[in-house]
């Protein structure tokens, strides 16, 4: 992608400069983790976003021009979960899909610290809900009623109990029961991520393992991330059965309204919510119409309602909210600001090259 200078831009510097100072901005497409870190270091690129284990490999370098920006008092807004597809097309899974319990398990299975620990790097907070990271006005999430689905796999196999789960041939692998449309076949699913991300990956096998000592398989399949988007929201119903993926923006649900409104765009973990059969009862208040429109105490109580009946629907398993990082060749790149690279765009304006 290239952005070009606009030549009529009404801006001018102190001096009188009209702005934009560059002439281009050239922001690479590149999925893959790996790729991304080795074109930063080799001077390919000026700004990347890293994931935190990049940052002793970036601090390492601070003496060649790196500069890594960690925010550690400004958490990120966007959505990290694992999502389950309650229109699946197998039918026993579209059942247990739909089934509160089994996704409140699946919650109480994910041990979220130690993903943070040892995959962030520590610099992550524990999500049980949508919304921002608590450094935000209205992230912390005991003041909105969040109710806490804390790792404990004793409370996820007592949930899992309760469904007509079993195993019946002693293999470690629960068996649907009888009252399922396809009795004995094994609890499991396709589990996809995204190829290239390091982090992605490592969390779902990760989550996987505690799953299977629940008696739940999960089977990681990575996969492009264009072909991973088709498949969530390229059909209805959507073509998947598990996904782990992040979505950016989010944080004030009335930025997530594609996500979580019942008739959402990017409602892929139940399209059939905007048909209106079979919708549950925290999708039929119009709760989402209203946020935009409210302002002051009145709207947090909105805010507060939206989040509260998400976290204990678990429509999605929510994991953590990292830390702003970013890092930017500081011996190049001048007026830099920010700690995402939406602040790359943002302040495209000011950016100017101290090597030309």
């Amino acid at each position: 992608v290239v952005l070009v200078r606009n030549t009529f831009f009404w801006k001018v510097d102190p001096e009188g400069t009209q702005l934009p100072y560059l002439n281009e901005l050239i922001l690479p497409v590149v999925s893959d983790d790996n790729v991304r870190l080795l074109r930063f270091i080799n001077e390919e690129t000026d700004i990347y976003g890293p994931v935190p284990e990049d940052l002793p490999v970036l601090q390492q370098r601070s003496a060649e021009g790196i500069r890594l920006i960690v925010g550690t008092q400004a958490g990120t807004t966007g959505d990290n979960f694992f999502a389950f597809n309650q229109d699946a097309a197998d039918p026993n899974l579209r059942r247990l899909f739909r089934d509160v319990r089994f996704r409140q398990a699946m919650s109480h299975a994910l041990d979220r610290q130690t993903i943070i620990d040892i995959f962030r790097n520590g610099l992550a907070e524990a999500r049980f809900g949508p919304g921002m990271g608590a450094s935000f006005w209205f992230g912390v999430q005991d003041d909105l009623n969040f109710p806490r689905k804390d790792f404990n796999l004793a409370e996820a196999q007592r949930l899992l109990g309760e469904l007509d789960l079993a195993d019946g041939d002693g293999d470690g692998i629960l068996e649907f029961g009888a009252s399922y449309p396809n009795p004995g076949a094994p609890v499991e699913f396709e589990l996809i991520v995204p190829e290239g991300s390091r982090v992605l990956i490592s969390e779902a096998d990760f989550w996987a393992q505690d799953l299977e000592s629940l008696g739940v398989r999960a089977n990681l399949n990575p996969i492009s991330f264009n072909a991973l988007v088709g498949r969530l929201i390229g059909s209805r119903p959507a073509e998947y059965e598990a996904v782990r993926i992040s979505i950016g923006g989010g944080g004030d649900p009335n930025f997530s309204a594609d996500v979580y409104a019942s008739g959402g765009p990017l409602h892929f973990y139940k399209f059939s919510d905007a048909t209106g059969g079979a919708v549950p009862d925290h999708q039929r208040r119009r709760l989402f119409d209203r946020p935009s429109v409210t302002a002051g105490d009145a709207r947090l109580q909105i805010v507060a309602e939206i989040q509260g009946r998400l976290a204990e629907r678990a429509p999605l398993i929510w994991i953590a909210n990292g830390v702003g990082l970013l890092s930017f060749r500081e011996d190049r790149l001048g007026n830099f600001a920010g700690i995402s690279l939406d602040a790359t765009v943002i302040f495209s304006e000011i950016l100017f090259r101290k090597d030309l």
